[in-house]
């Protein structure tokens, strides 16, 4: 490539790396967007950091725009480039997907385990796979429905009918219920409660902490007592049982939750 760009190999899984690019030095590459849309295609695990040193602000503004579209792109700024906490987050993103794998698996077995069907499974699917990078829950899910404007209000609504007829949780309750999972199995593997939270996409662990007292009703300290096995079994039996589990009173679903627990 002749947009002046390098690959870091990282331990990832093989074929997978790290596309590091210039924006000021490439940024007017007349065809920049559709060679790293190759490269994306060619390379479905990693990741693509777009160095935006605004030497030539205009052309690497529309560039970095065009490029962040393609959805697997991280901006990182002259001052980013000295901050190890950015290439922290940059380096725990590329562990993601042997991550998603596992977490899927883990959630299709407990689903396999309850022998009733899974609710709109591949928005459920696709919504768990995607969680740490989720910035917009009804878009994420639009896109498993092949919609064609996923960030529409039009996809959102088909979103919402999708679910509710299916008797699933809203998008909202799914993303909540699965960053508590993410978050289980990232403690479990060594991770400091900053890099979770950083990693799934909050500003701080207190910020992380009181979205789930506040959306699943339950308290913190009963919800750290619970392993990542607990919370796989709990996770795919609410959203086995779909809009059954919102009418159950959250002390009813805390016993749920602690029912493998306990024995």
């Amino acid at each position: 490539m002749t947009c002046h760009a390098r690959v870091c190999d990282l331990p990832a899984e093989p074929g997978a790396g790290l596309l590091f690019l210039d924006l000021g030095s490439c940024a007017r590459e007349w065809n920049l967007t559709a060679r790293v849309r190759a490269w994306m295609k060619d390379n479905p695990r990693s990741r693509v950091l777009l160095y935006v040193p605004l030497v030539d602000r205009e052309a690497e503004m529309h560039a970095m725009f065009d490029l962040a579209s393609l959805g697997a792109a991280h901006v990182m700024t002259a001052s980013d480039v000295d901050r190890r906490e950015v290439w922290a987050t940059v380096l725990a993103r590329q562990a993601q997907g042997p991550l998603q794998d596992e977490i899927r698996a883990d959630f299709a077995q407990a689903v396999g385990a309850l022998a009733r069907p899974l609710p709109a499974a591949p928005l459920v699917l696709a919504l768990l796979t995607e969680t740490p990078s989720v910035t917009d829950v009804h878009a994420t899910m639009a896109k498993a429905l092949g919609h064609p404007d996923p960030k529409s209000e039009a996809a959102r609504r088909c979103v919402w009918k999708r679910l509710r007829r299916a008797g699933q949780m809203p998008a909202s309750r799914l993303l909540v219920l699965f960053r508590l999972l993410w978050y289980a199995r990232l403690a479990a593997a060594g991770w400091v409660p900053g890099a979770i939270a950083s990693f799934l996409g909050f500003r701080s662990p207190r910020q992380l902490r009181l979205t789930f007292r506040r959306r699943l009703e339950l308290p913190i300290r009963q919800l750290h007592a619970l392993t990542y096995d607990d919370l796989v079994r709990w996770t795919a039996r609410a959203c086995v049982m779909g809009v059954e589990m919102l009418g159950r009173p959250a002390e009813v679903q805390a016993g749920d939750a602690f029912a493998g627990h306990n024995k």
